[in-house]
């Protein structure tokens, strides 16, 4: 600790901008070792640990590993989880269903839908337990600096300057961060013409542990399988992310709530009977983005601040996960080889790690959004030869699975 213009300056090896989901699990990563992590998140502890705004996750196997290691799925499991055992995708102008099943690459389950304050609340806890990971809230950046050996931050912390410094800053802020529009790194930005209306939804019949991705010609819907609430123990429960044309945004928007659910029900699968309840609705644009560039001097991104995807697939908070993975691994392997953090050949391992990936990924779900959000008639019979490949052909399953799966290149230690 050093003494900055009157105030004690706090040293740190990583500081973490950003406390969600993704900034969190790479704190708890790191802080299983002996590096001192600062976390600075803007919004205040009961907002973020508090906030059940209802909104939920599909988790990847790969990332449910990483939250396995840090620590983090032992509690989740405990407050409540729902495993995907089989996915069904469709098209609406198709007879067939391609379904992708746990028992064809033996699996407990191709992956797990988590309302995310069940992990905000786990990562809340391993984080607690952690004695060298500190955490700033509310605070928010007055201003930042990067040297040679080091980077400054002053802070605003609940209405006090606080100096910190580090070896490393990391941006995990989103998809607004603060920290990439800093550092002027250069990104590529695609909005859609689509609105994402999501909401949860209880049924007359059980969902029986199976999610759906049915295309539409305004784009796909789809369907997680949820743990029951607390409310209606003994109904079945699903997120619904229901890809609309903008034009339609106001119309699907104002409906009340009866109204939007005799629109929504022919959509839904018919195994899942009538629609008996639904909760607020919420309402955004996708976007797709990604940074040409992952790292400035002494500072790097991970997860919606470096990329951005389409939520067809579900693989947002995957790819975030995935970073985690890759740039924890990195910095721990130079800590304990005492190796600088903030090395700039270390940054670009990390990059030429993740973003072949991320790439890949975010063209992928750009693709069959288009693809099948598409009423041109050679692109349908594509995308229906494509669904008879998928079903028919174990072996180009399998490697879709996995891939969906986060575990196509395995994962770092």
């Amino acid at each position: 600790m050093n003494q900055k213009n009157g105030h004690q300056e706090l040293e740190y090896d990583v500081l973490i901008v950003g406390a969600g989901m993704v900034g969190s699990s790479l704190a708890a990563a790191l802080g299983q070792t002996s590096l001192r992590v600062g976390i600075i998140e803007a919004k205040t502890r009961q907002e973020r640990v508090n906030g059940d705004d209802g909104r939920a996750s599909a988790l990847a196997l790969g990332s449910v590993q990483i939250l396995d290691r840090i620590g983090a799925w032992k509690v989740m499991r405990s407050l409540g989880v729902s495993p995907i055992e089989q996915v069904q995708i469709s098209d609406e102008q198709f007879p067939l269903v391609a379904t992708l099943r746990r028992e064809e690459i033996q699996v407990e389950a191709l992956g797990y839908v988590v309302e995310n304050w069940v992990t905000s609340n786990a990562l809340e806890q391993v984080l607690a337990q952690q004695t060298d990971v500190h955490t700033f809230c509310p605070a928010k950046i007055k201003s930042m600096a990067t040297h040679r050996d080091r980077v400054e931050v002053l802070l605003d912390w609940d209405g006090k300057e606080q100096p910190l410094t580090a070896q490393l800053l990391v941006g995990a802020d989103g998809r607004q961060s603060w920290v990439r529009q800093w550092a002027n790194l250069p990104m590529n930005s695609v909005e859609y013409d689509q609105v994402l209306i999501v909401s949860n939804v209880t049924t007359e019949f059980s969902h029986s542990q199976t999610g759906y991705e049915r295309f539409h010609r305004s784009g796909p819907f789809a369907v997680l399988p949820m743990t029951p609430s607390p409310e209606a123990p003994d109904l079945s429960r699903s997120c619904v992310v229901w890809t609309a044309k903008k034009e339609e945004r106001d119309r699907l928007m104002s409906l009340d709530d009866r109204a939007f659910m005799e629109a929504m029900q022919p959509r839904l699968p018919k195994e899942m009977g009538q629609l008996r309840s639904i909760t607020p609705r919420s309402c955004y644009v996708p976007r797709r983005q990604h940074v040409r560039q992952y790292a400035a001097q002494r500072l790097t991104l991970i997860g919606d601040a470096a990329h951005a995807t389409h939520p067809v697939g579900g693989q947002g908070f995957n790819m975030g996960m995935r970073d985690v993975a890759a740039l924890s691994s990195l910095l721990i392997e130079a800590h304990i080889q005492g190796k600088d953090l903030g090395d700039r050949d270390l940054l670009q391992r990390y990059q030429q790690q993740r973003q072949p990936d991320n790439e890949t990924v975010l063209t992928a779900t750009d693709l069959a959004n288009r693809v099948f959000s598409n009423d041109w008639l050679p692109l349908q019979w594509m995308r229906d030869l494509g669904l008879v490949g998928i079903d028919r052909f174990l072996p180009v399953k399998k490697v879709l699975i996995e891939y969906a799966m986060g575990l196509a290149d395995g994962l770092p230690r």
